[in-house]
Parts: structure tokens; C-alpha cells; sequence
């Protein structure tokens, strides 16, 4: 698969849970297996829908605090039971992300502004 990737990605498993966002369904668990500004890419026993749009709470690796975050599936791979999808964050709310970059960056000690973190 050629990468068309515009923006590096950090590989760091985070526990995730998401559901779609049209519907009464509960949510499901997940990890993260890479995440970028502007997306990330999930692994979980779950049949992934291509175009689905997901509501997202993106645990922080203390696991107390979450970050909700919404985005439309556009890619995924099925390898037996287990399913990867490639998620494109829908407008992603700066101080959201500024939050969630400072966190990561505490967690994997690296300044939040150095090259391939969570930069716009």
C-alpha cells in the first residue's frame, strides 16, 4: 500500500473505545496503533464499515482521562477476526489537540513541538 501520508505518525498503543456515530450502539474497544494530527489508526475485533463516521474516547496511558474525538473511517484491512482502520479526524479541535499533544509528549518524554509529534 503506498503511504499518502502528509503528516508523520507516533506508534503508541492507547486503549480506545469507539462506536459509530449514527445509532444506538454501545462502545467498543480498541488500540491504537499509530496517531498523527490528523488521524489514527485503530485495531480491534470489530467489522470496520469504509466511509463510517465514529465517535472516539482516546484513553491517556494513566487511563483516567479521555479525549473524545470524531472521524470517518477510510481504509481498512481484515486479517481473520481482527480488523484495522484508518481513521481521518473531522476538524480536530486545536486546543483539543495542543491538550493531547502535551500529554503524549509528558508520557513519551518528548517536547510536544519536536519533529514527528502531534503537529499541525
Amino acid at each position: 500500500m503506498e503511504d499518502k501520508r502528509k503528516l508523520r505518525r507516533v506508534v503508541l498503543p492507547l486503549v480506545v473505545e469507539f462506536r459509530p456515530t449514527y445509532g444506538a450502539r454501545e462502545f467498543t474497544p480498541g488500540v491504537v496503533k499509530n496517531i498523527s494530527f490528523s488521524g489514527l489508526t485503530i485495531e480491534s475485533y470489530f467489522s470496520f464499515i469504509q466511509y463510517e463516521n465514529l465517535d472516539i474516547k482516546l484513553y491517556m496511558p494513566q487511563g483516567i482521562r479521555h479525549f473524545s474525538l470524531n472521524g470517518d473511517i477510510v481504509w481498512k484491512k481484515q486479517t481473520g477476526t481482527l480488523c484495522q482502520a484508518g481513521i481521518h479526524l473531522k476538524k480536530p479541535d486545536l486546543a483539543v489537540i495542543k491538550t493531547l499533544r502535551g500529554e503524549l509528549s509528558s508520557f513519551i518524554r518528548c517536547p510536544a513541538d519536536a519533529p514527528g509529534t502531534l503537529s499541525p
